[in-house]
């Protein structure tokens, strides 16, 4: 649930996070540079997630 969605009562649940696979990653990045903006670019896309973005307003 997106931060912005979550009331006073929201509680008792695992902490938040974001799980990035490395062998996808790997397999579609060609070289280092590639991959650690891969990576970048997911974590930004997720964190808009959790702070309520929609598909279509994210990078």
């Amino acid at each position: 649930m997106a931060l912005p969605d979550r009331g006073g009562s929201y509680g008792n649940v695992l902490p938040d996070r974001i799980v990035v696979y490395r062998h996808p990653l790997l397999a579609e990045c060609s070289d280092r540079r590639e991959l650690i903006s891969e990576i970048q670019d997911t974590v930004v896309h997720e964190v808009g997630h959790y702070f309520g973005l929609a598909e279509e307003d994210l990078p």
